[in-house]
């Protein structure tokens, strides 16, 4: 290893620096290497340094001999024997020997992953008797957008309209039908076997929808009485709850034996009254099967203007629920 090394001091282009200084420095060749004479004391008055304090420039210090050491062929350093073979050691910047290991893991070089666009929103069909909305639904639209769907309102006042208001609805997420249609176009018929999740306001559409009896009651209110507080649908609440800022009107459906009852009217002899009602997926229809989640959700364009809080979160539980898949 030491004589390859001589080699590659002896070919670098400094050699004849090098052998200058070595005869500066005292040195004479010996068995074919180098033998090194100590250097004369300096002269009274000088240290024998650099003009920085160190050692004179290109000269390499032997150690506590002093003296300068020039390895040659054949000659060692240190007392060290010189070894015959090839150099163990690959040179630096090789692409054959080994690489340097480098400190911590290895860094990630793959470009970064594209940013995806966000998935769409939900898409939900609100169902209503004029166009532009009214106040009501108007309300009820803007609750639904603020629970993250996208709302299209559409106007059912006659067949056509209520055909294509069924076209419309398929492959949505959420079906709405307000209590502000009127009840000859015929749409409750066209839009019970749609696999959407379908809430409706309006107690008469009950029966063509196979959800319940035509037949409903009234009362003036502002409480209702939860009927089923660890449904989804009843929102956290239970007991006697009130839902508007006023008493209103208020309007009850009666829903076909499969439906689970939530809330209904107050007063202990109200129960048959119902308020909100849920038919799950699967679930026997009157003539049919749903084919997706039913809400019997009953309230009328009174009721929608003046619902608080409370009544707001009931109405937020059915869309939520209603809409799952």
């Amino acid at each position: 290893m030491l004589r390859s090394r001589a080699r590659t001091l002896v070919e670098r282009p400094f050699l004849a620096t090098a052998l200058a200084l070595v005869v500066a420095a005292g040195c004479s060749f010996k068995h074919g290497g180098l033998q090194v004479i100590p250097p004369p004391p300096p002269p009274p008055g000088t240290s024998g340094e650099g003009d920085d304090g160190g050692p004179p420039a290109e000269v390499a210090d032997a150690g506590d001999g002093g003296g300068i050491i020039l390895l040659a062929d054949g000659a060692a350093g240190d007392g060290a024997p010189a070894t015959d073979g090839p150099a163990a050691d690959v040179p630096v910047g090789s692409s054959d020997g080994p690489r340097p290991t480098p400190d911590g893991p290895v860094p990630d070089t793959r470009p970064p992953a594209p940013d995806l666009p966000p998935p769409p929103p939900p898409e939900a069909l609100l169902l209503v008797g004029d166009t532009p909305p009214s106040a009501a639904d108007g309300l009820v639209q803007q609750r639904i957008q603020g629970l993250g769907f996208h709302v299209q309102a559409l106007p059912v006042r006659n067949f056509r309209e209520a055909m294509t208001a069924a076209d419309a609805a398929a492959g949505k997420q959420l079906l709405v039908l307000s209590d502000s249609m009127p009840q000859g176009p015929g749409l409750p018929s066209m839009v019970r076997d749609l696999a959407v999740g379908l809430i409706c306001l309006k107690p008469t559409f009950l029966d063509n929808l196979g959800m319940g009896d035509s037949p409903f009651g009234m009362a003036f209110h502002d409480q209702i009485r939860i009927a089923a507080p660890n449904h989804p649908l009843a929102g956290g609440q239970r007991g006697v709850v009130t839902i508007t800022g006023t008493t209103t009107r208020l309007v009850f459906g009666q829903p076909i034996p499969s439906a689970t009852v939530i809330a209904s009217g107050p007063d202990n002899d109200e129960s048959f009254l119902v308020t909100i009602f849920a038919i799950d997926r699967g679930a026997n229809l009157r003539g049919g099967t749903a084919h997706a989640r039913r809400v019997g959700w009953m309230a009328q364009e009174s009721t929608i203007n003046a619902l608080n809080a409370n009544g707001w979160a009931l109405f937020d539980a059915a869309v939520r629920w209603a809409s799952a898949r």
